[in-house]
């Protein structure tokens, strides 16, 4: 806040992350990650949180790359000033304890899981029908947030 601010900072794109930790599903309303992103698309600033899935250890470059896949898709808008503020994306890369990521799918944040959000089974063949679903069975879930109030609103 103080560099978007009193910092004198304007920057084009706010990348929030990436932190150590899933926020996904019940996670993303008290995510810290999430909320600087929100932070800074409510002072104007495009912006993306992205997390990277617990582990031992975690598969930082994975997060990494899927970051980095999210930028160069949208680095036109960003240079040109379209990205806007008015959505927020949420990135959340697995850690894959056996398998491979399957890949990146847009879905939206599951409101309500009882789902053990640290089991990652990147094996999987299950279709991911939300956030939840997706990480845990081994997909980059990409949610699109507003930059206020929470998801479960």
């Amino acid at each position: 806040v103080w560099a978007l601010g009193e910092g004198g900072i304007e920057p084009d794109l706010v990348i929030s992350g990436i932190n150590d930790g899933q926020n996904i599903g019940p996670l993303v309303d008290i995510s810290g990650t999430v909320g600087a992103a929100r932070q800074a698309a409510q002072m104007g600033v495009p912006a993306v949180a992205s997390s990277q899935g617990l582990g031992d250890p975690a598969d930082f470059p994975s997060g990494v790359e899927a970051t980095m896949a999210w930028l160069d898709e949208h680095l036109d808008e960003v240079v040109a000033g379209e990205l806007g503020t008015d959505e927020i994306a949420n990135i959340n890369t697995p850690t894959c304890p056996t398998g491979e990521i399957h890949g990146e799918v847009d879905v939206p944040v599951a409101v309500d899981s009882t789902v053990d959000l640290t089991v990652v089974d990147c094996t999987s063949t299950v279709e991911p029908t939300d956030d939840v679903t997706a990480f845990v069975n081994g997909w980059v879930a990409v949610t699109e947030l507003a930059p206020t109030g929470s998801v479960t609103e």
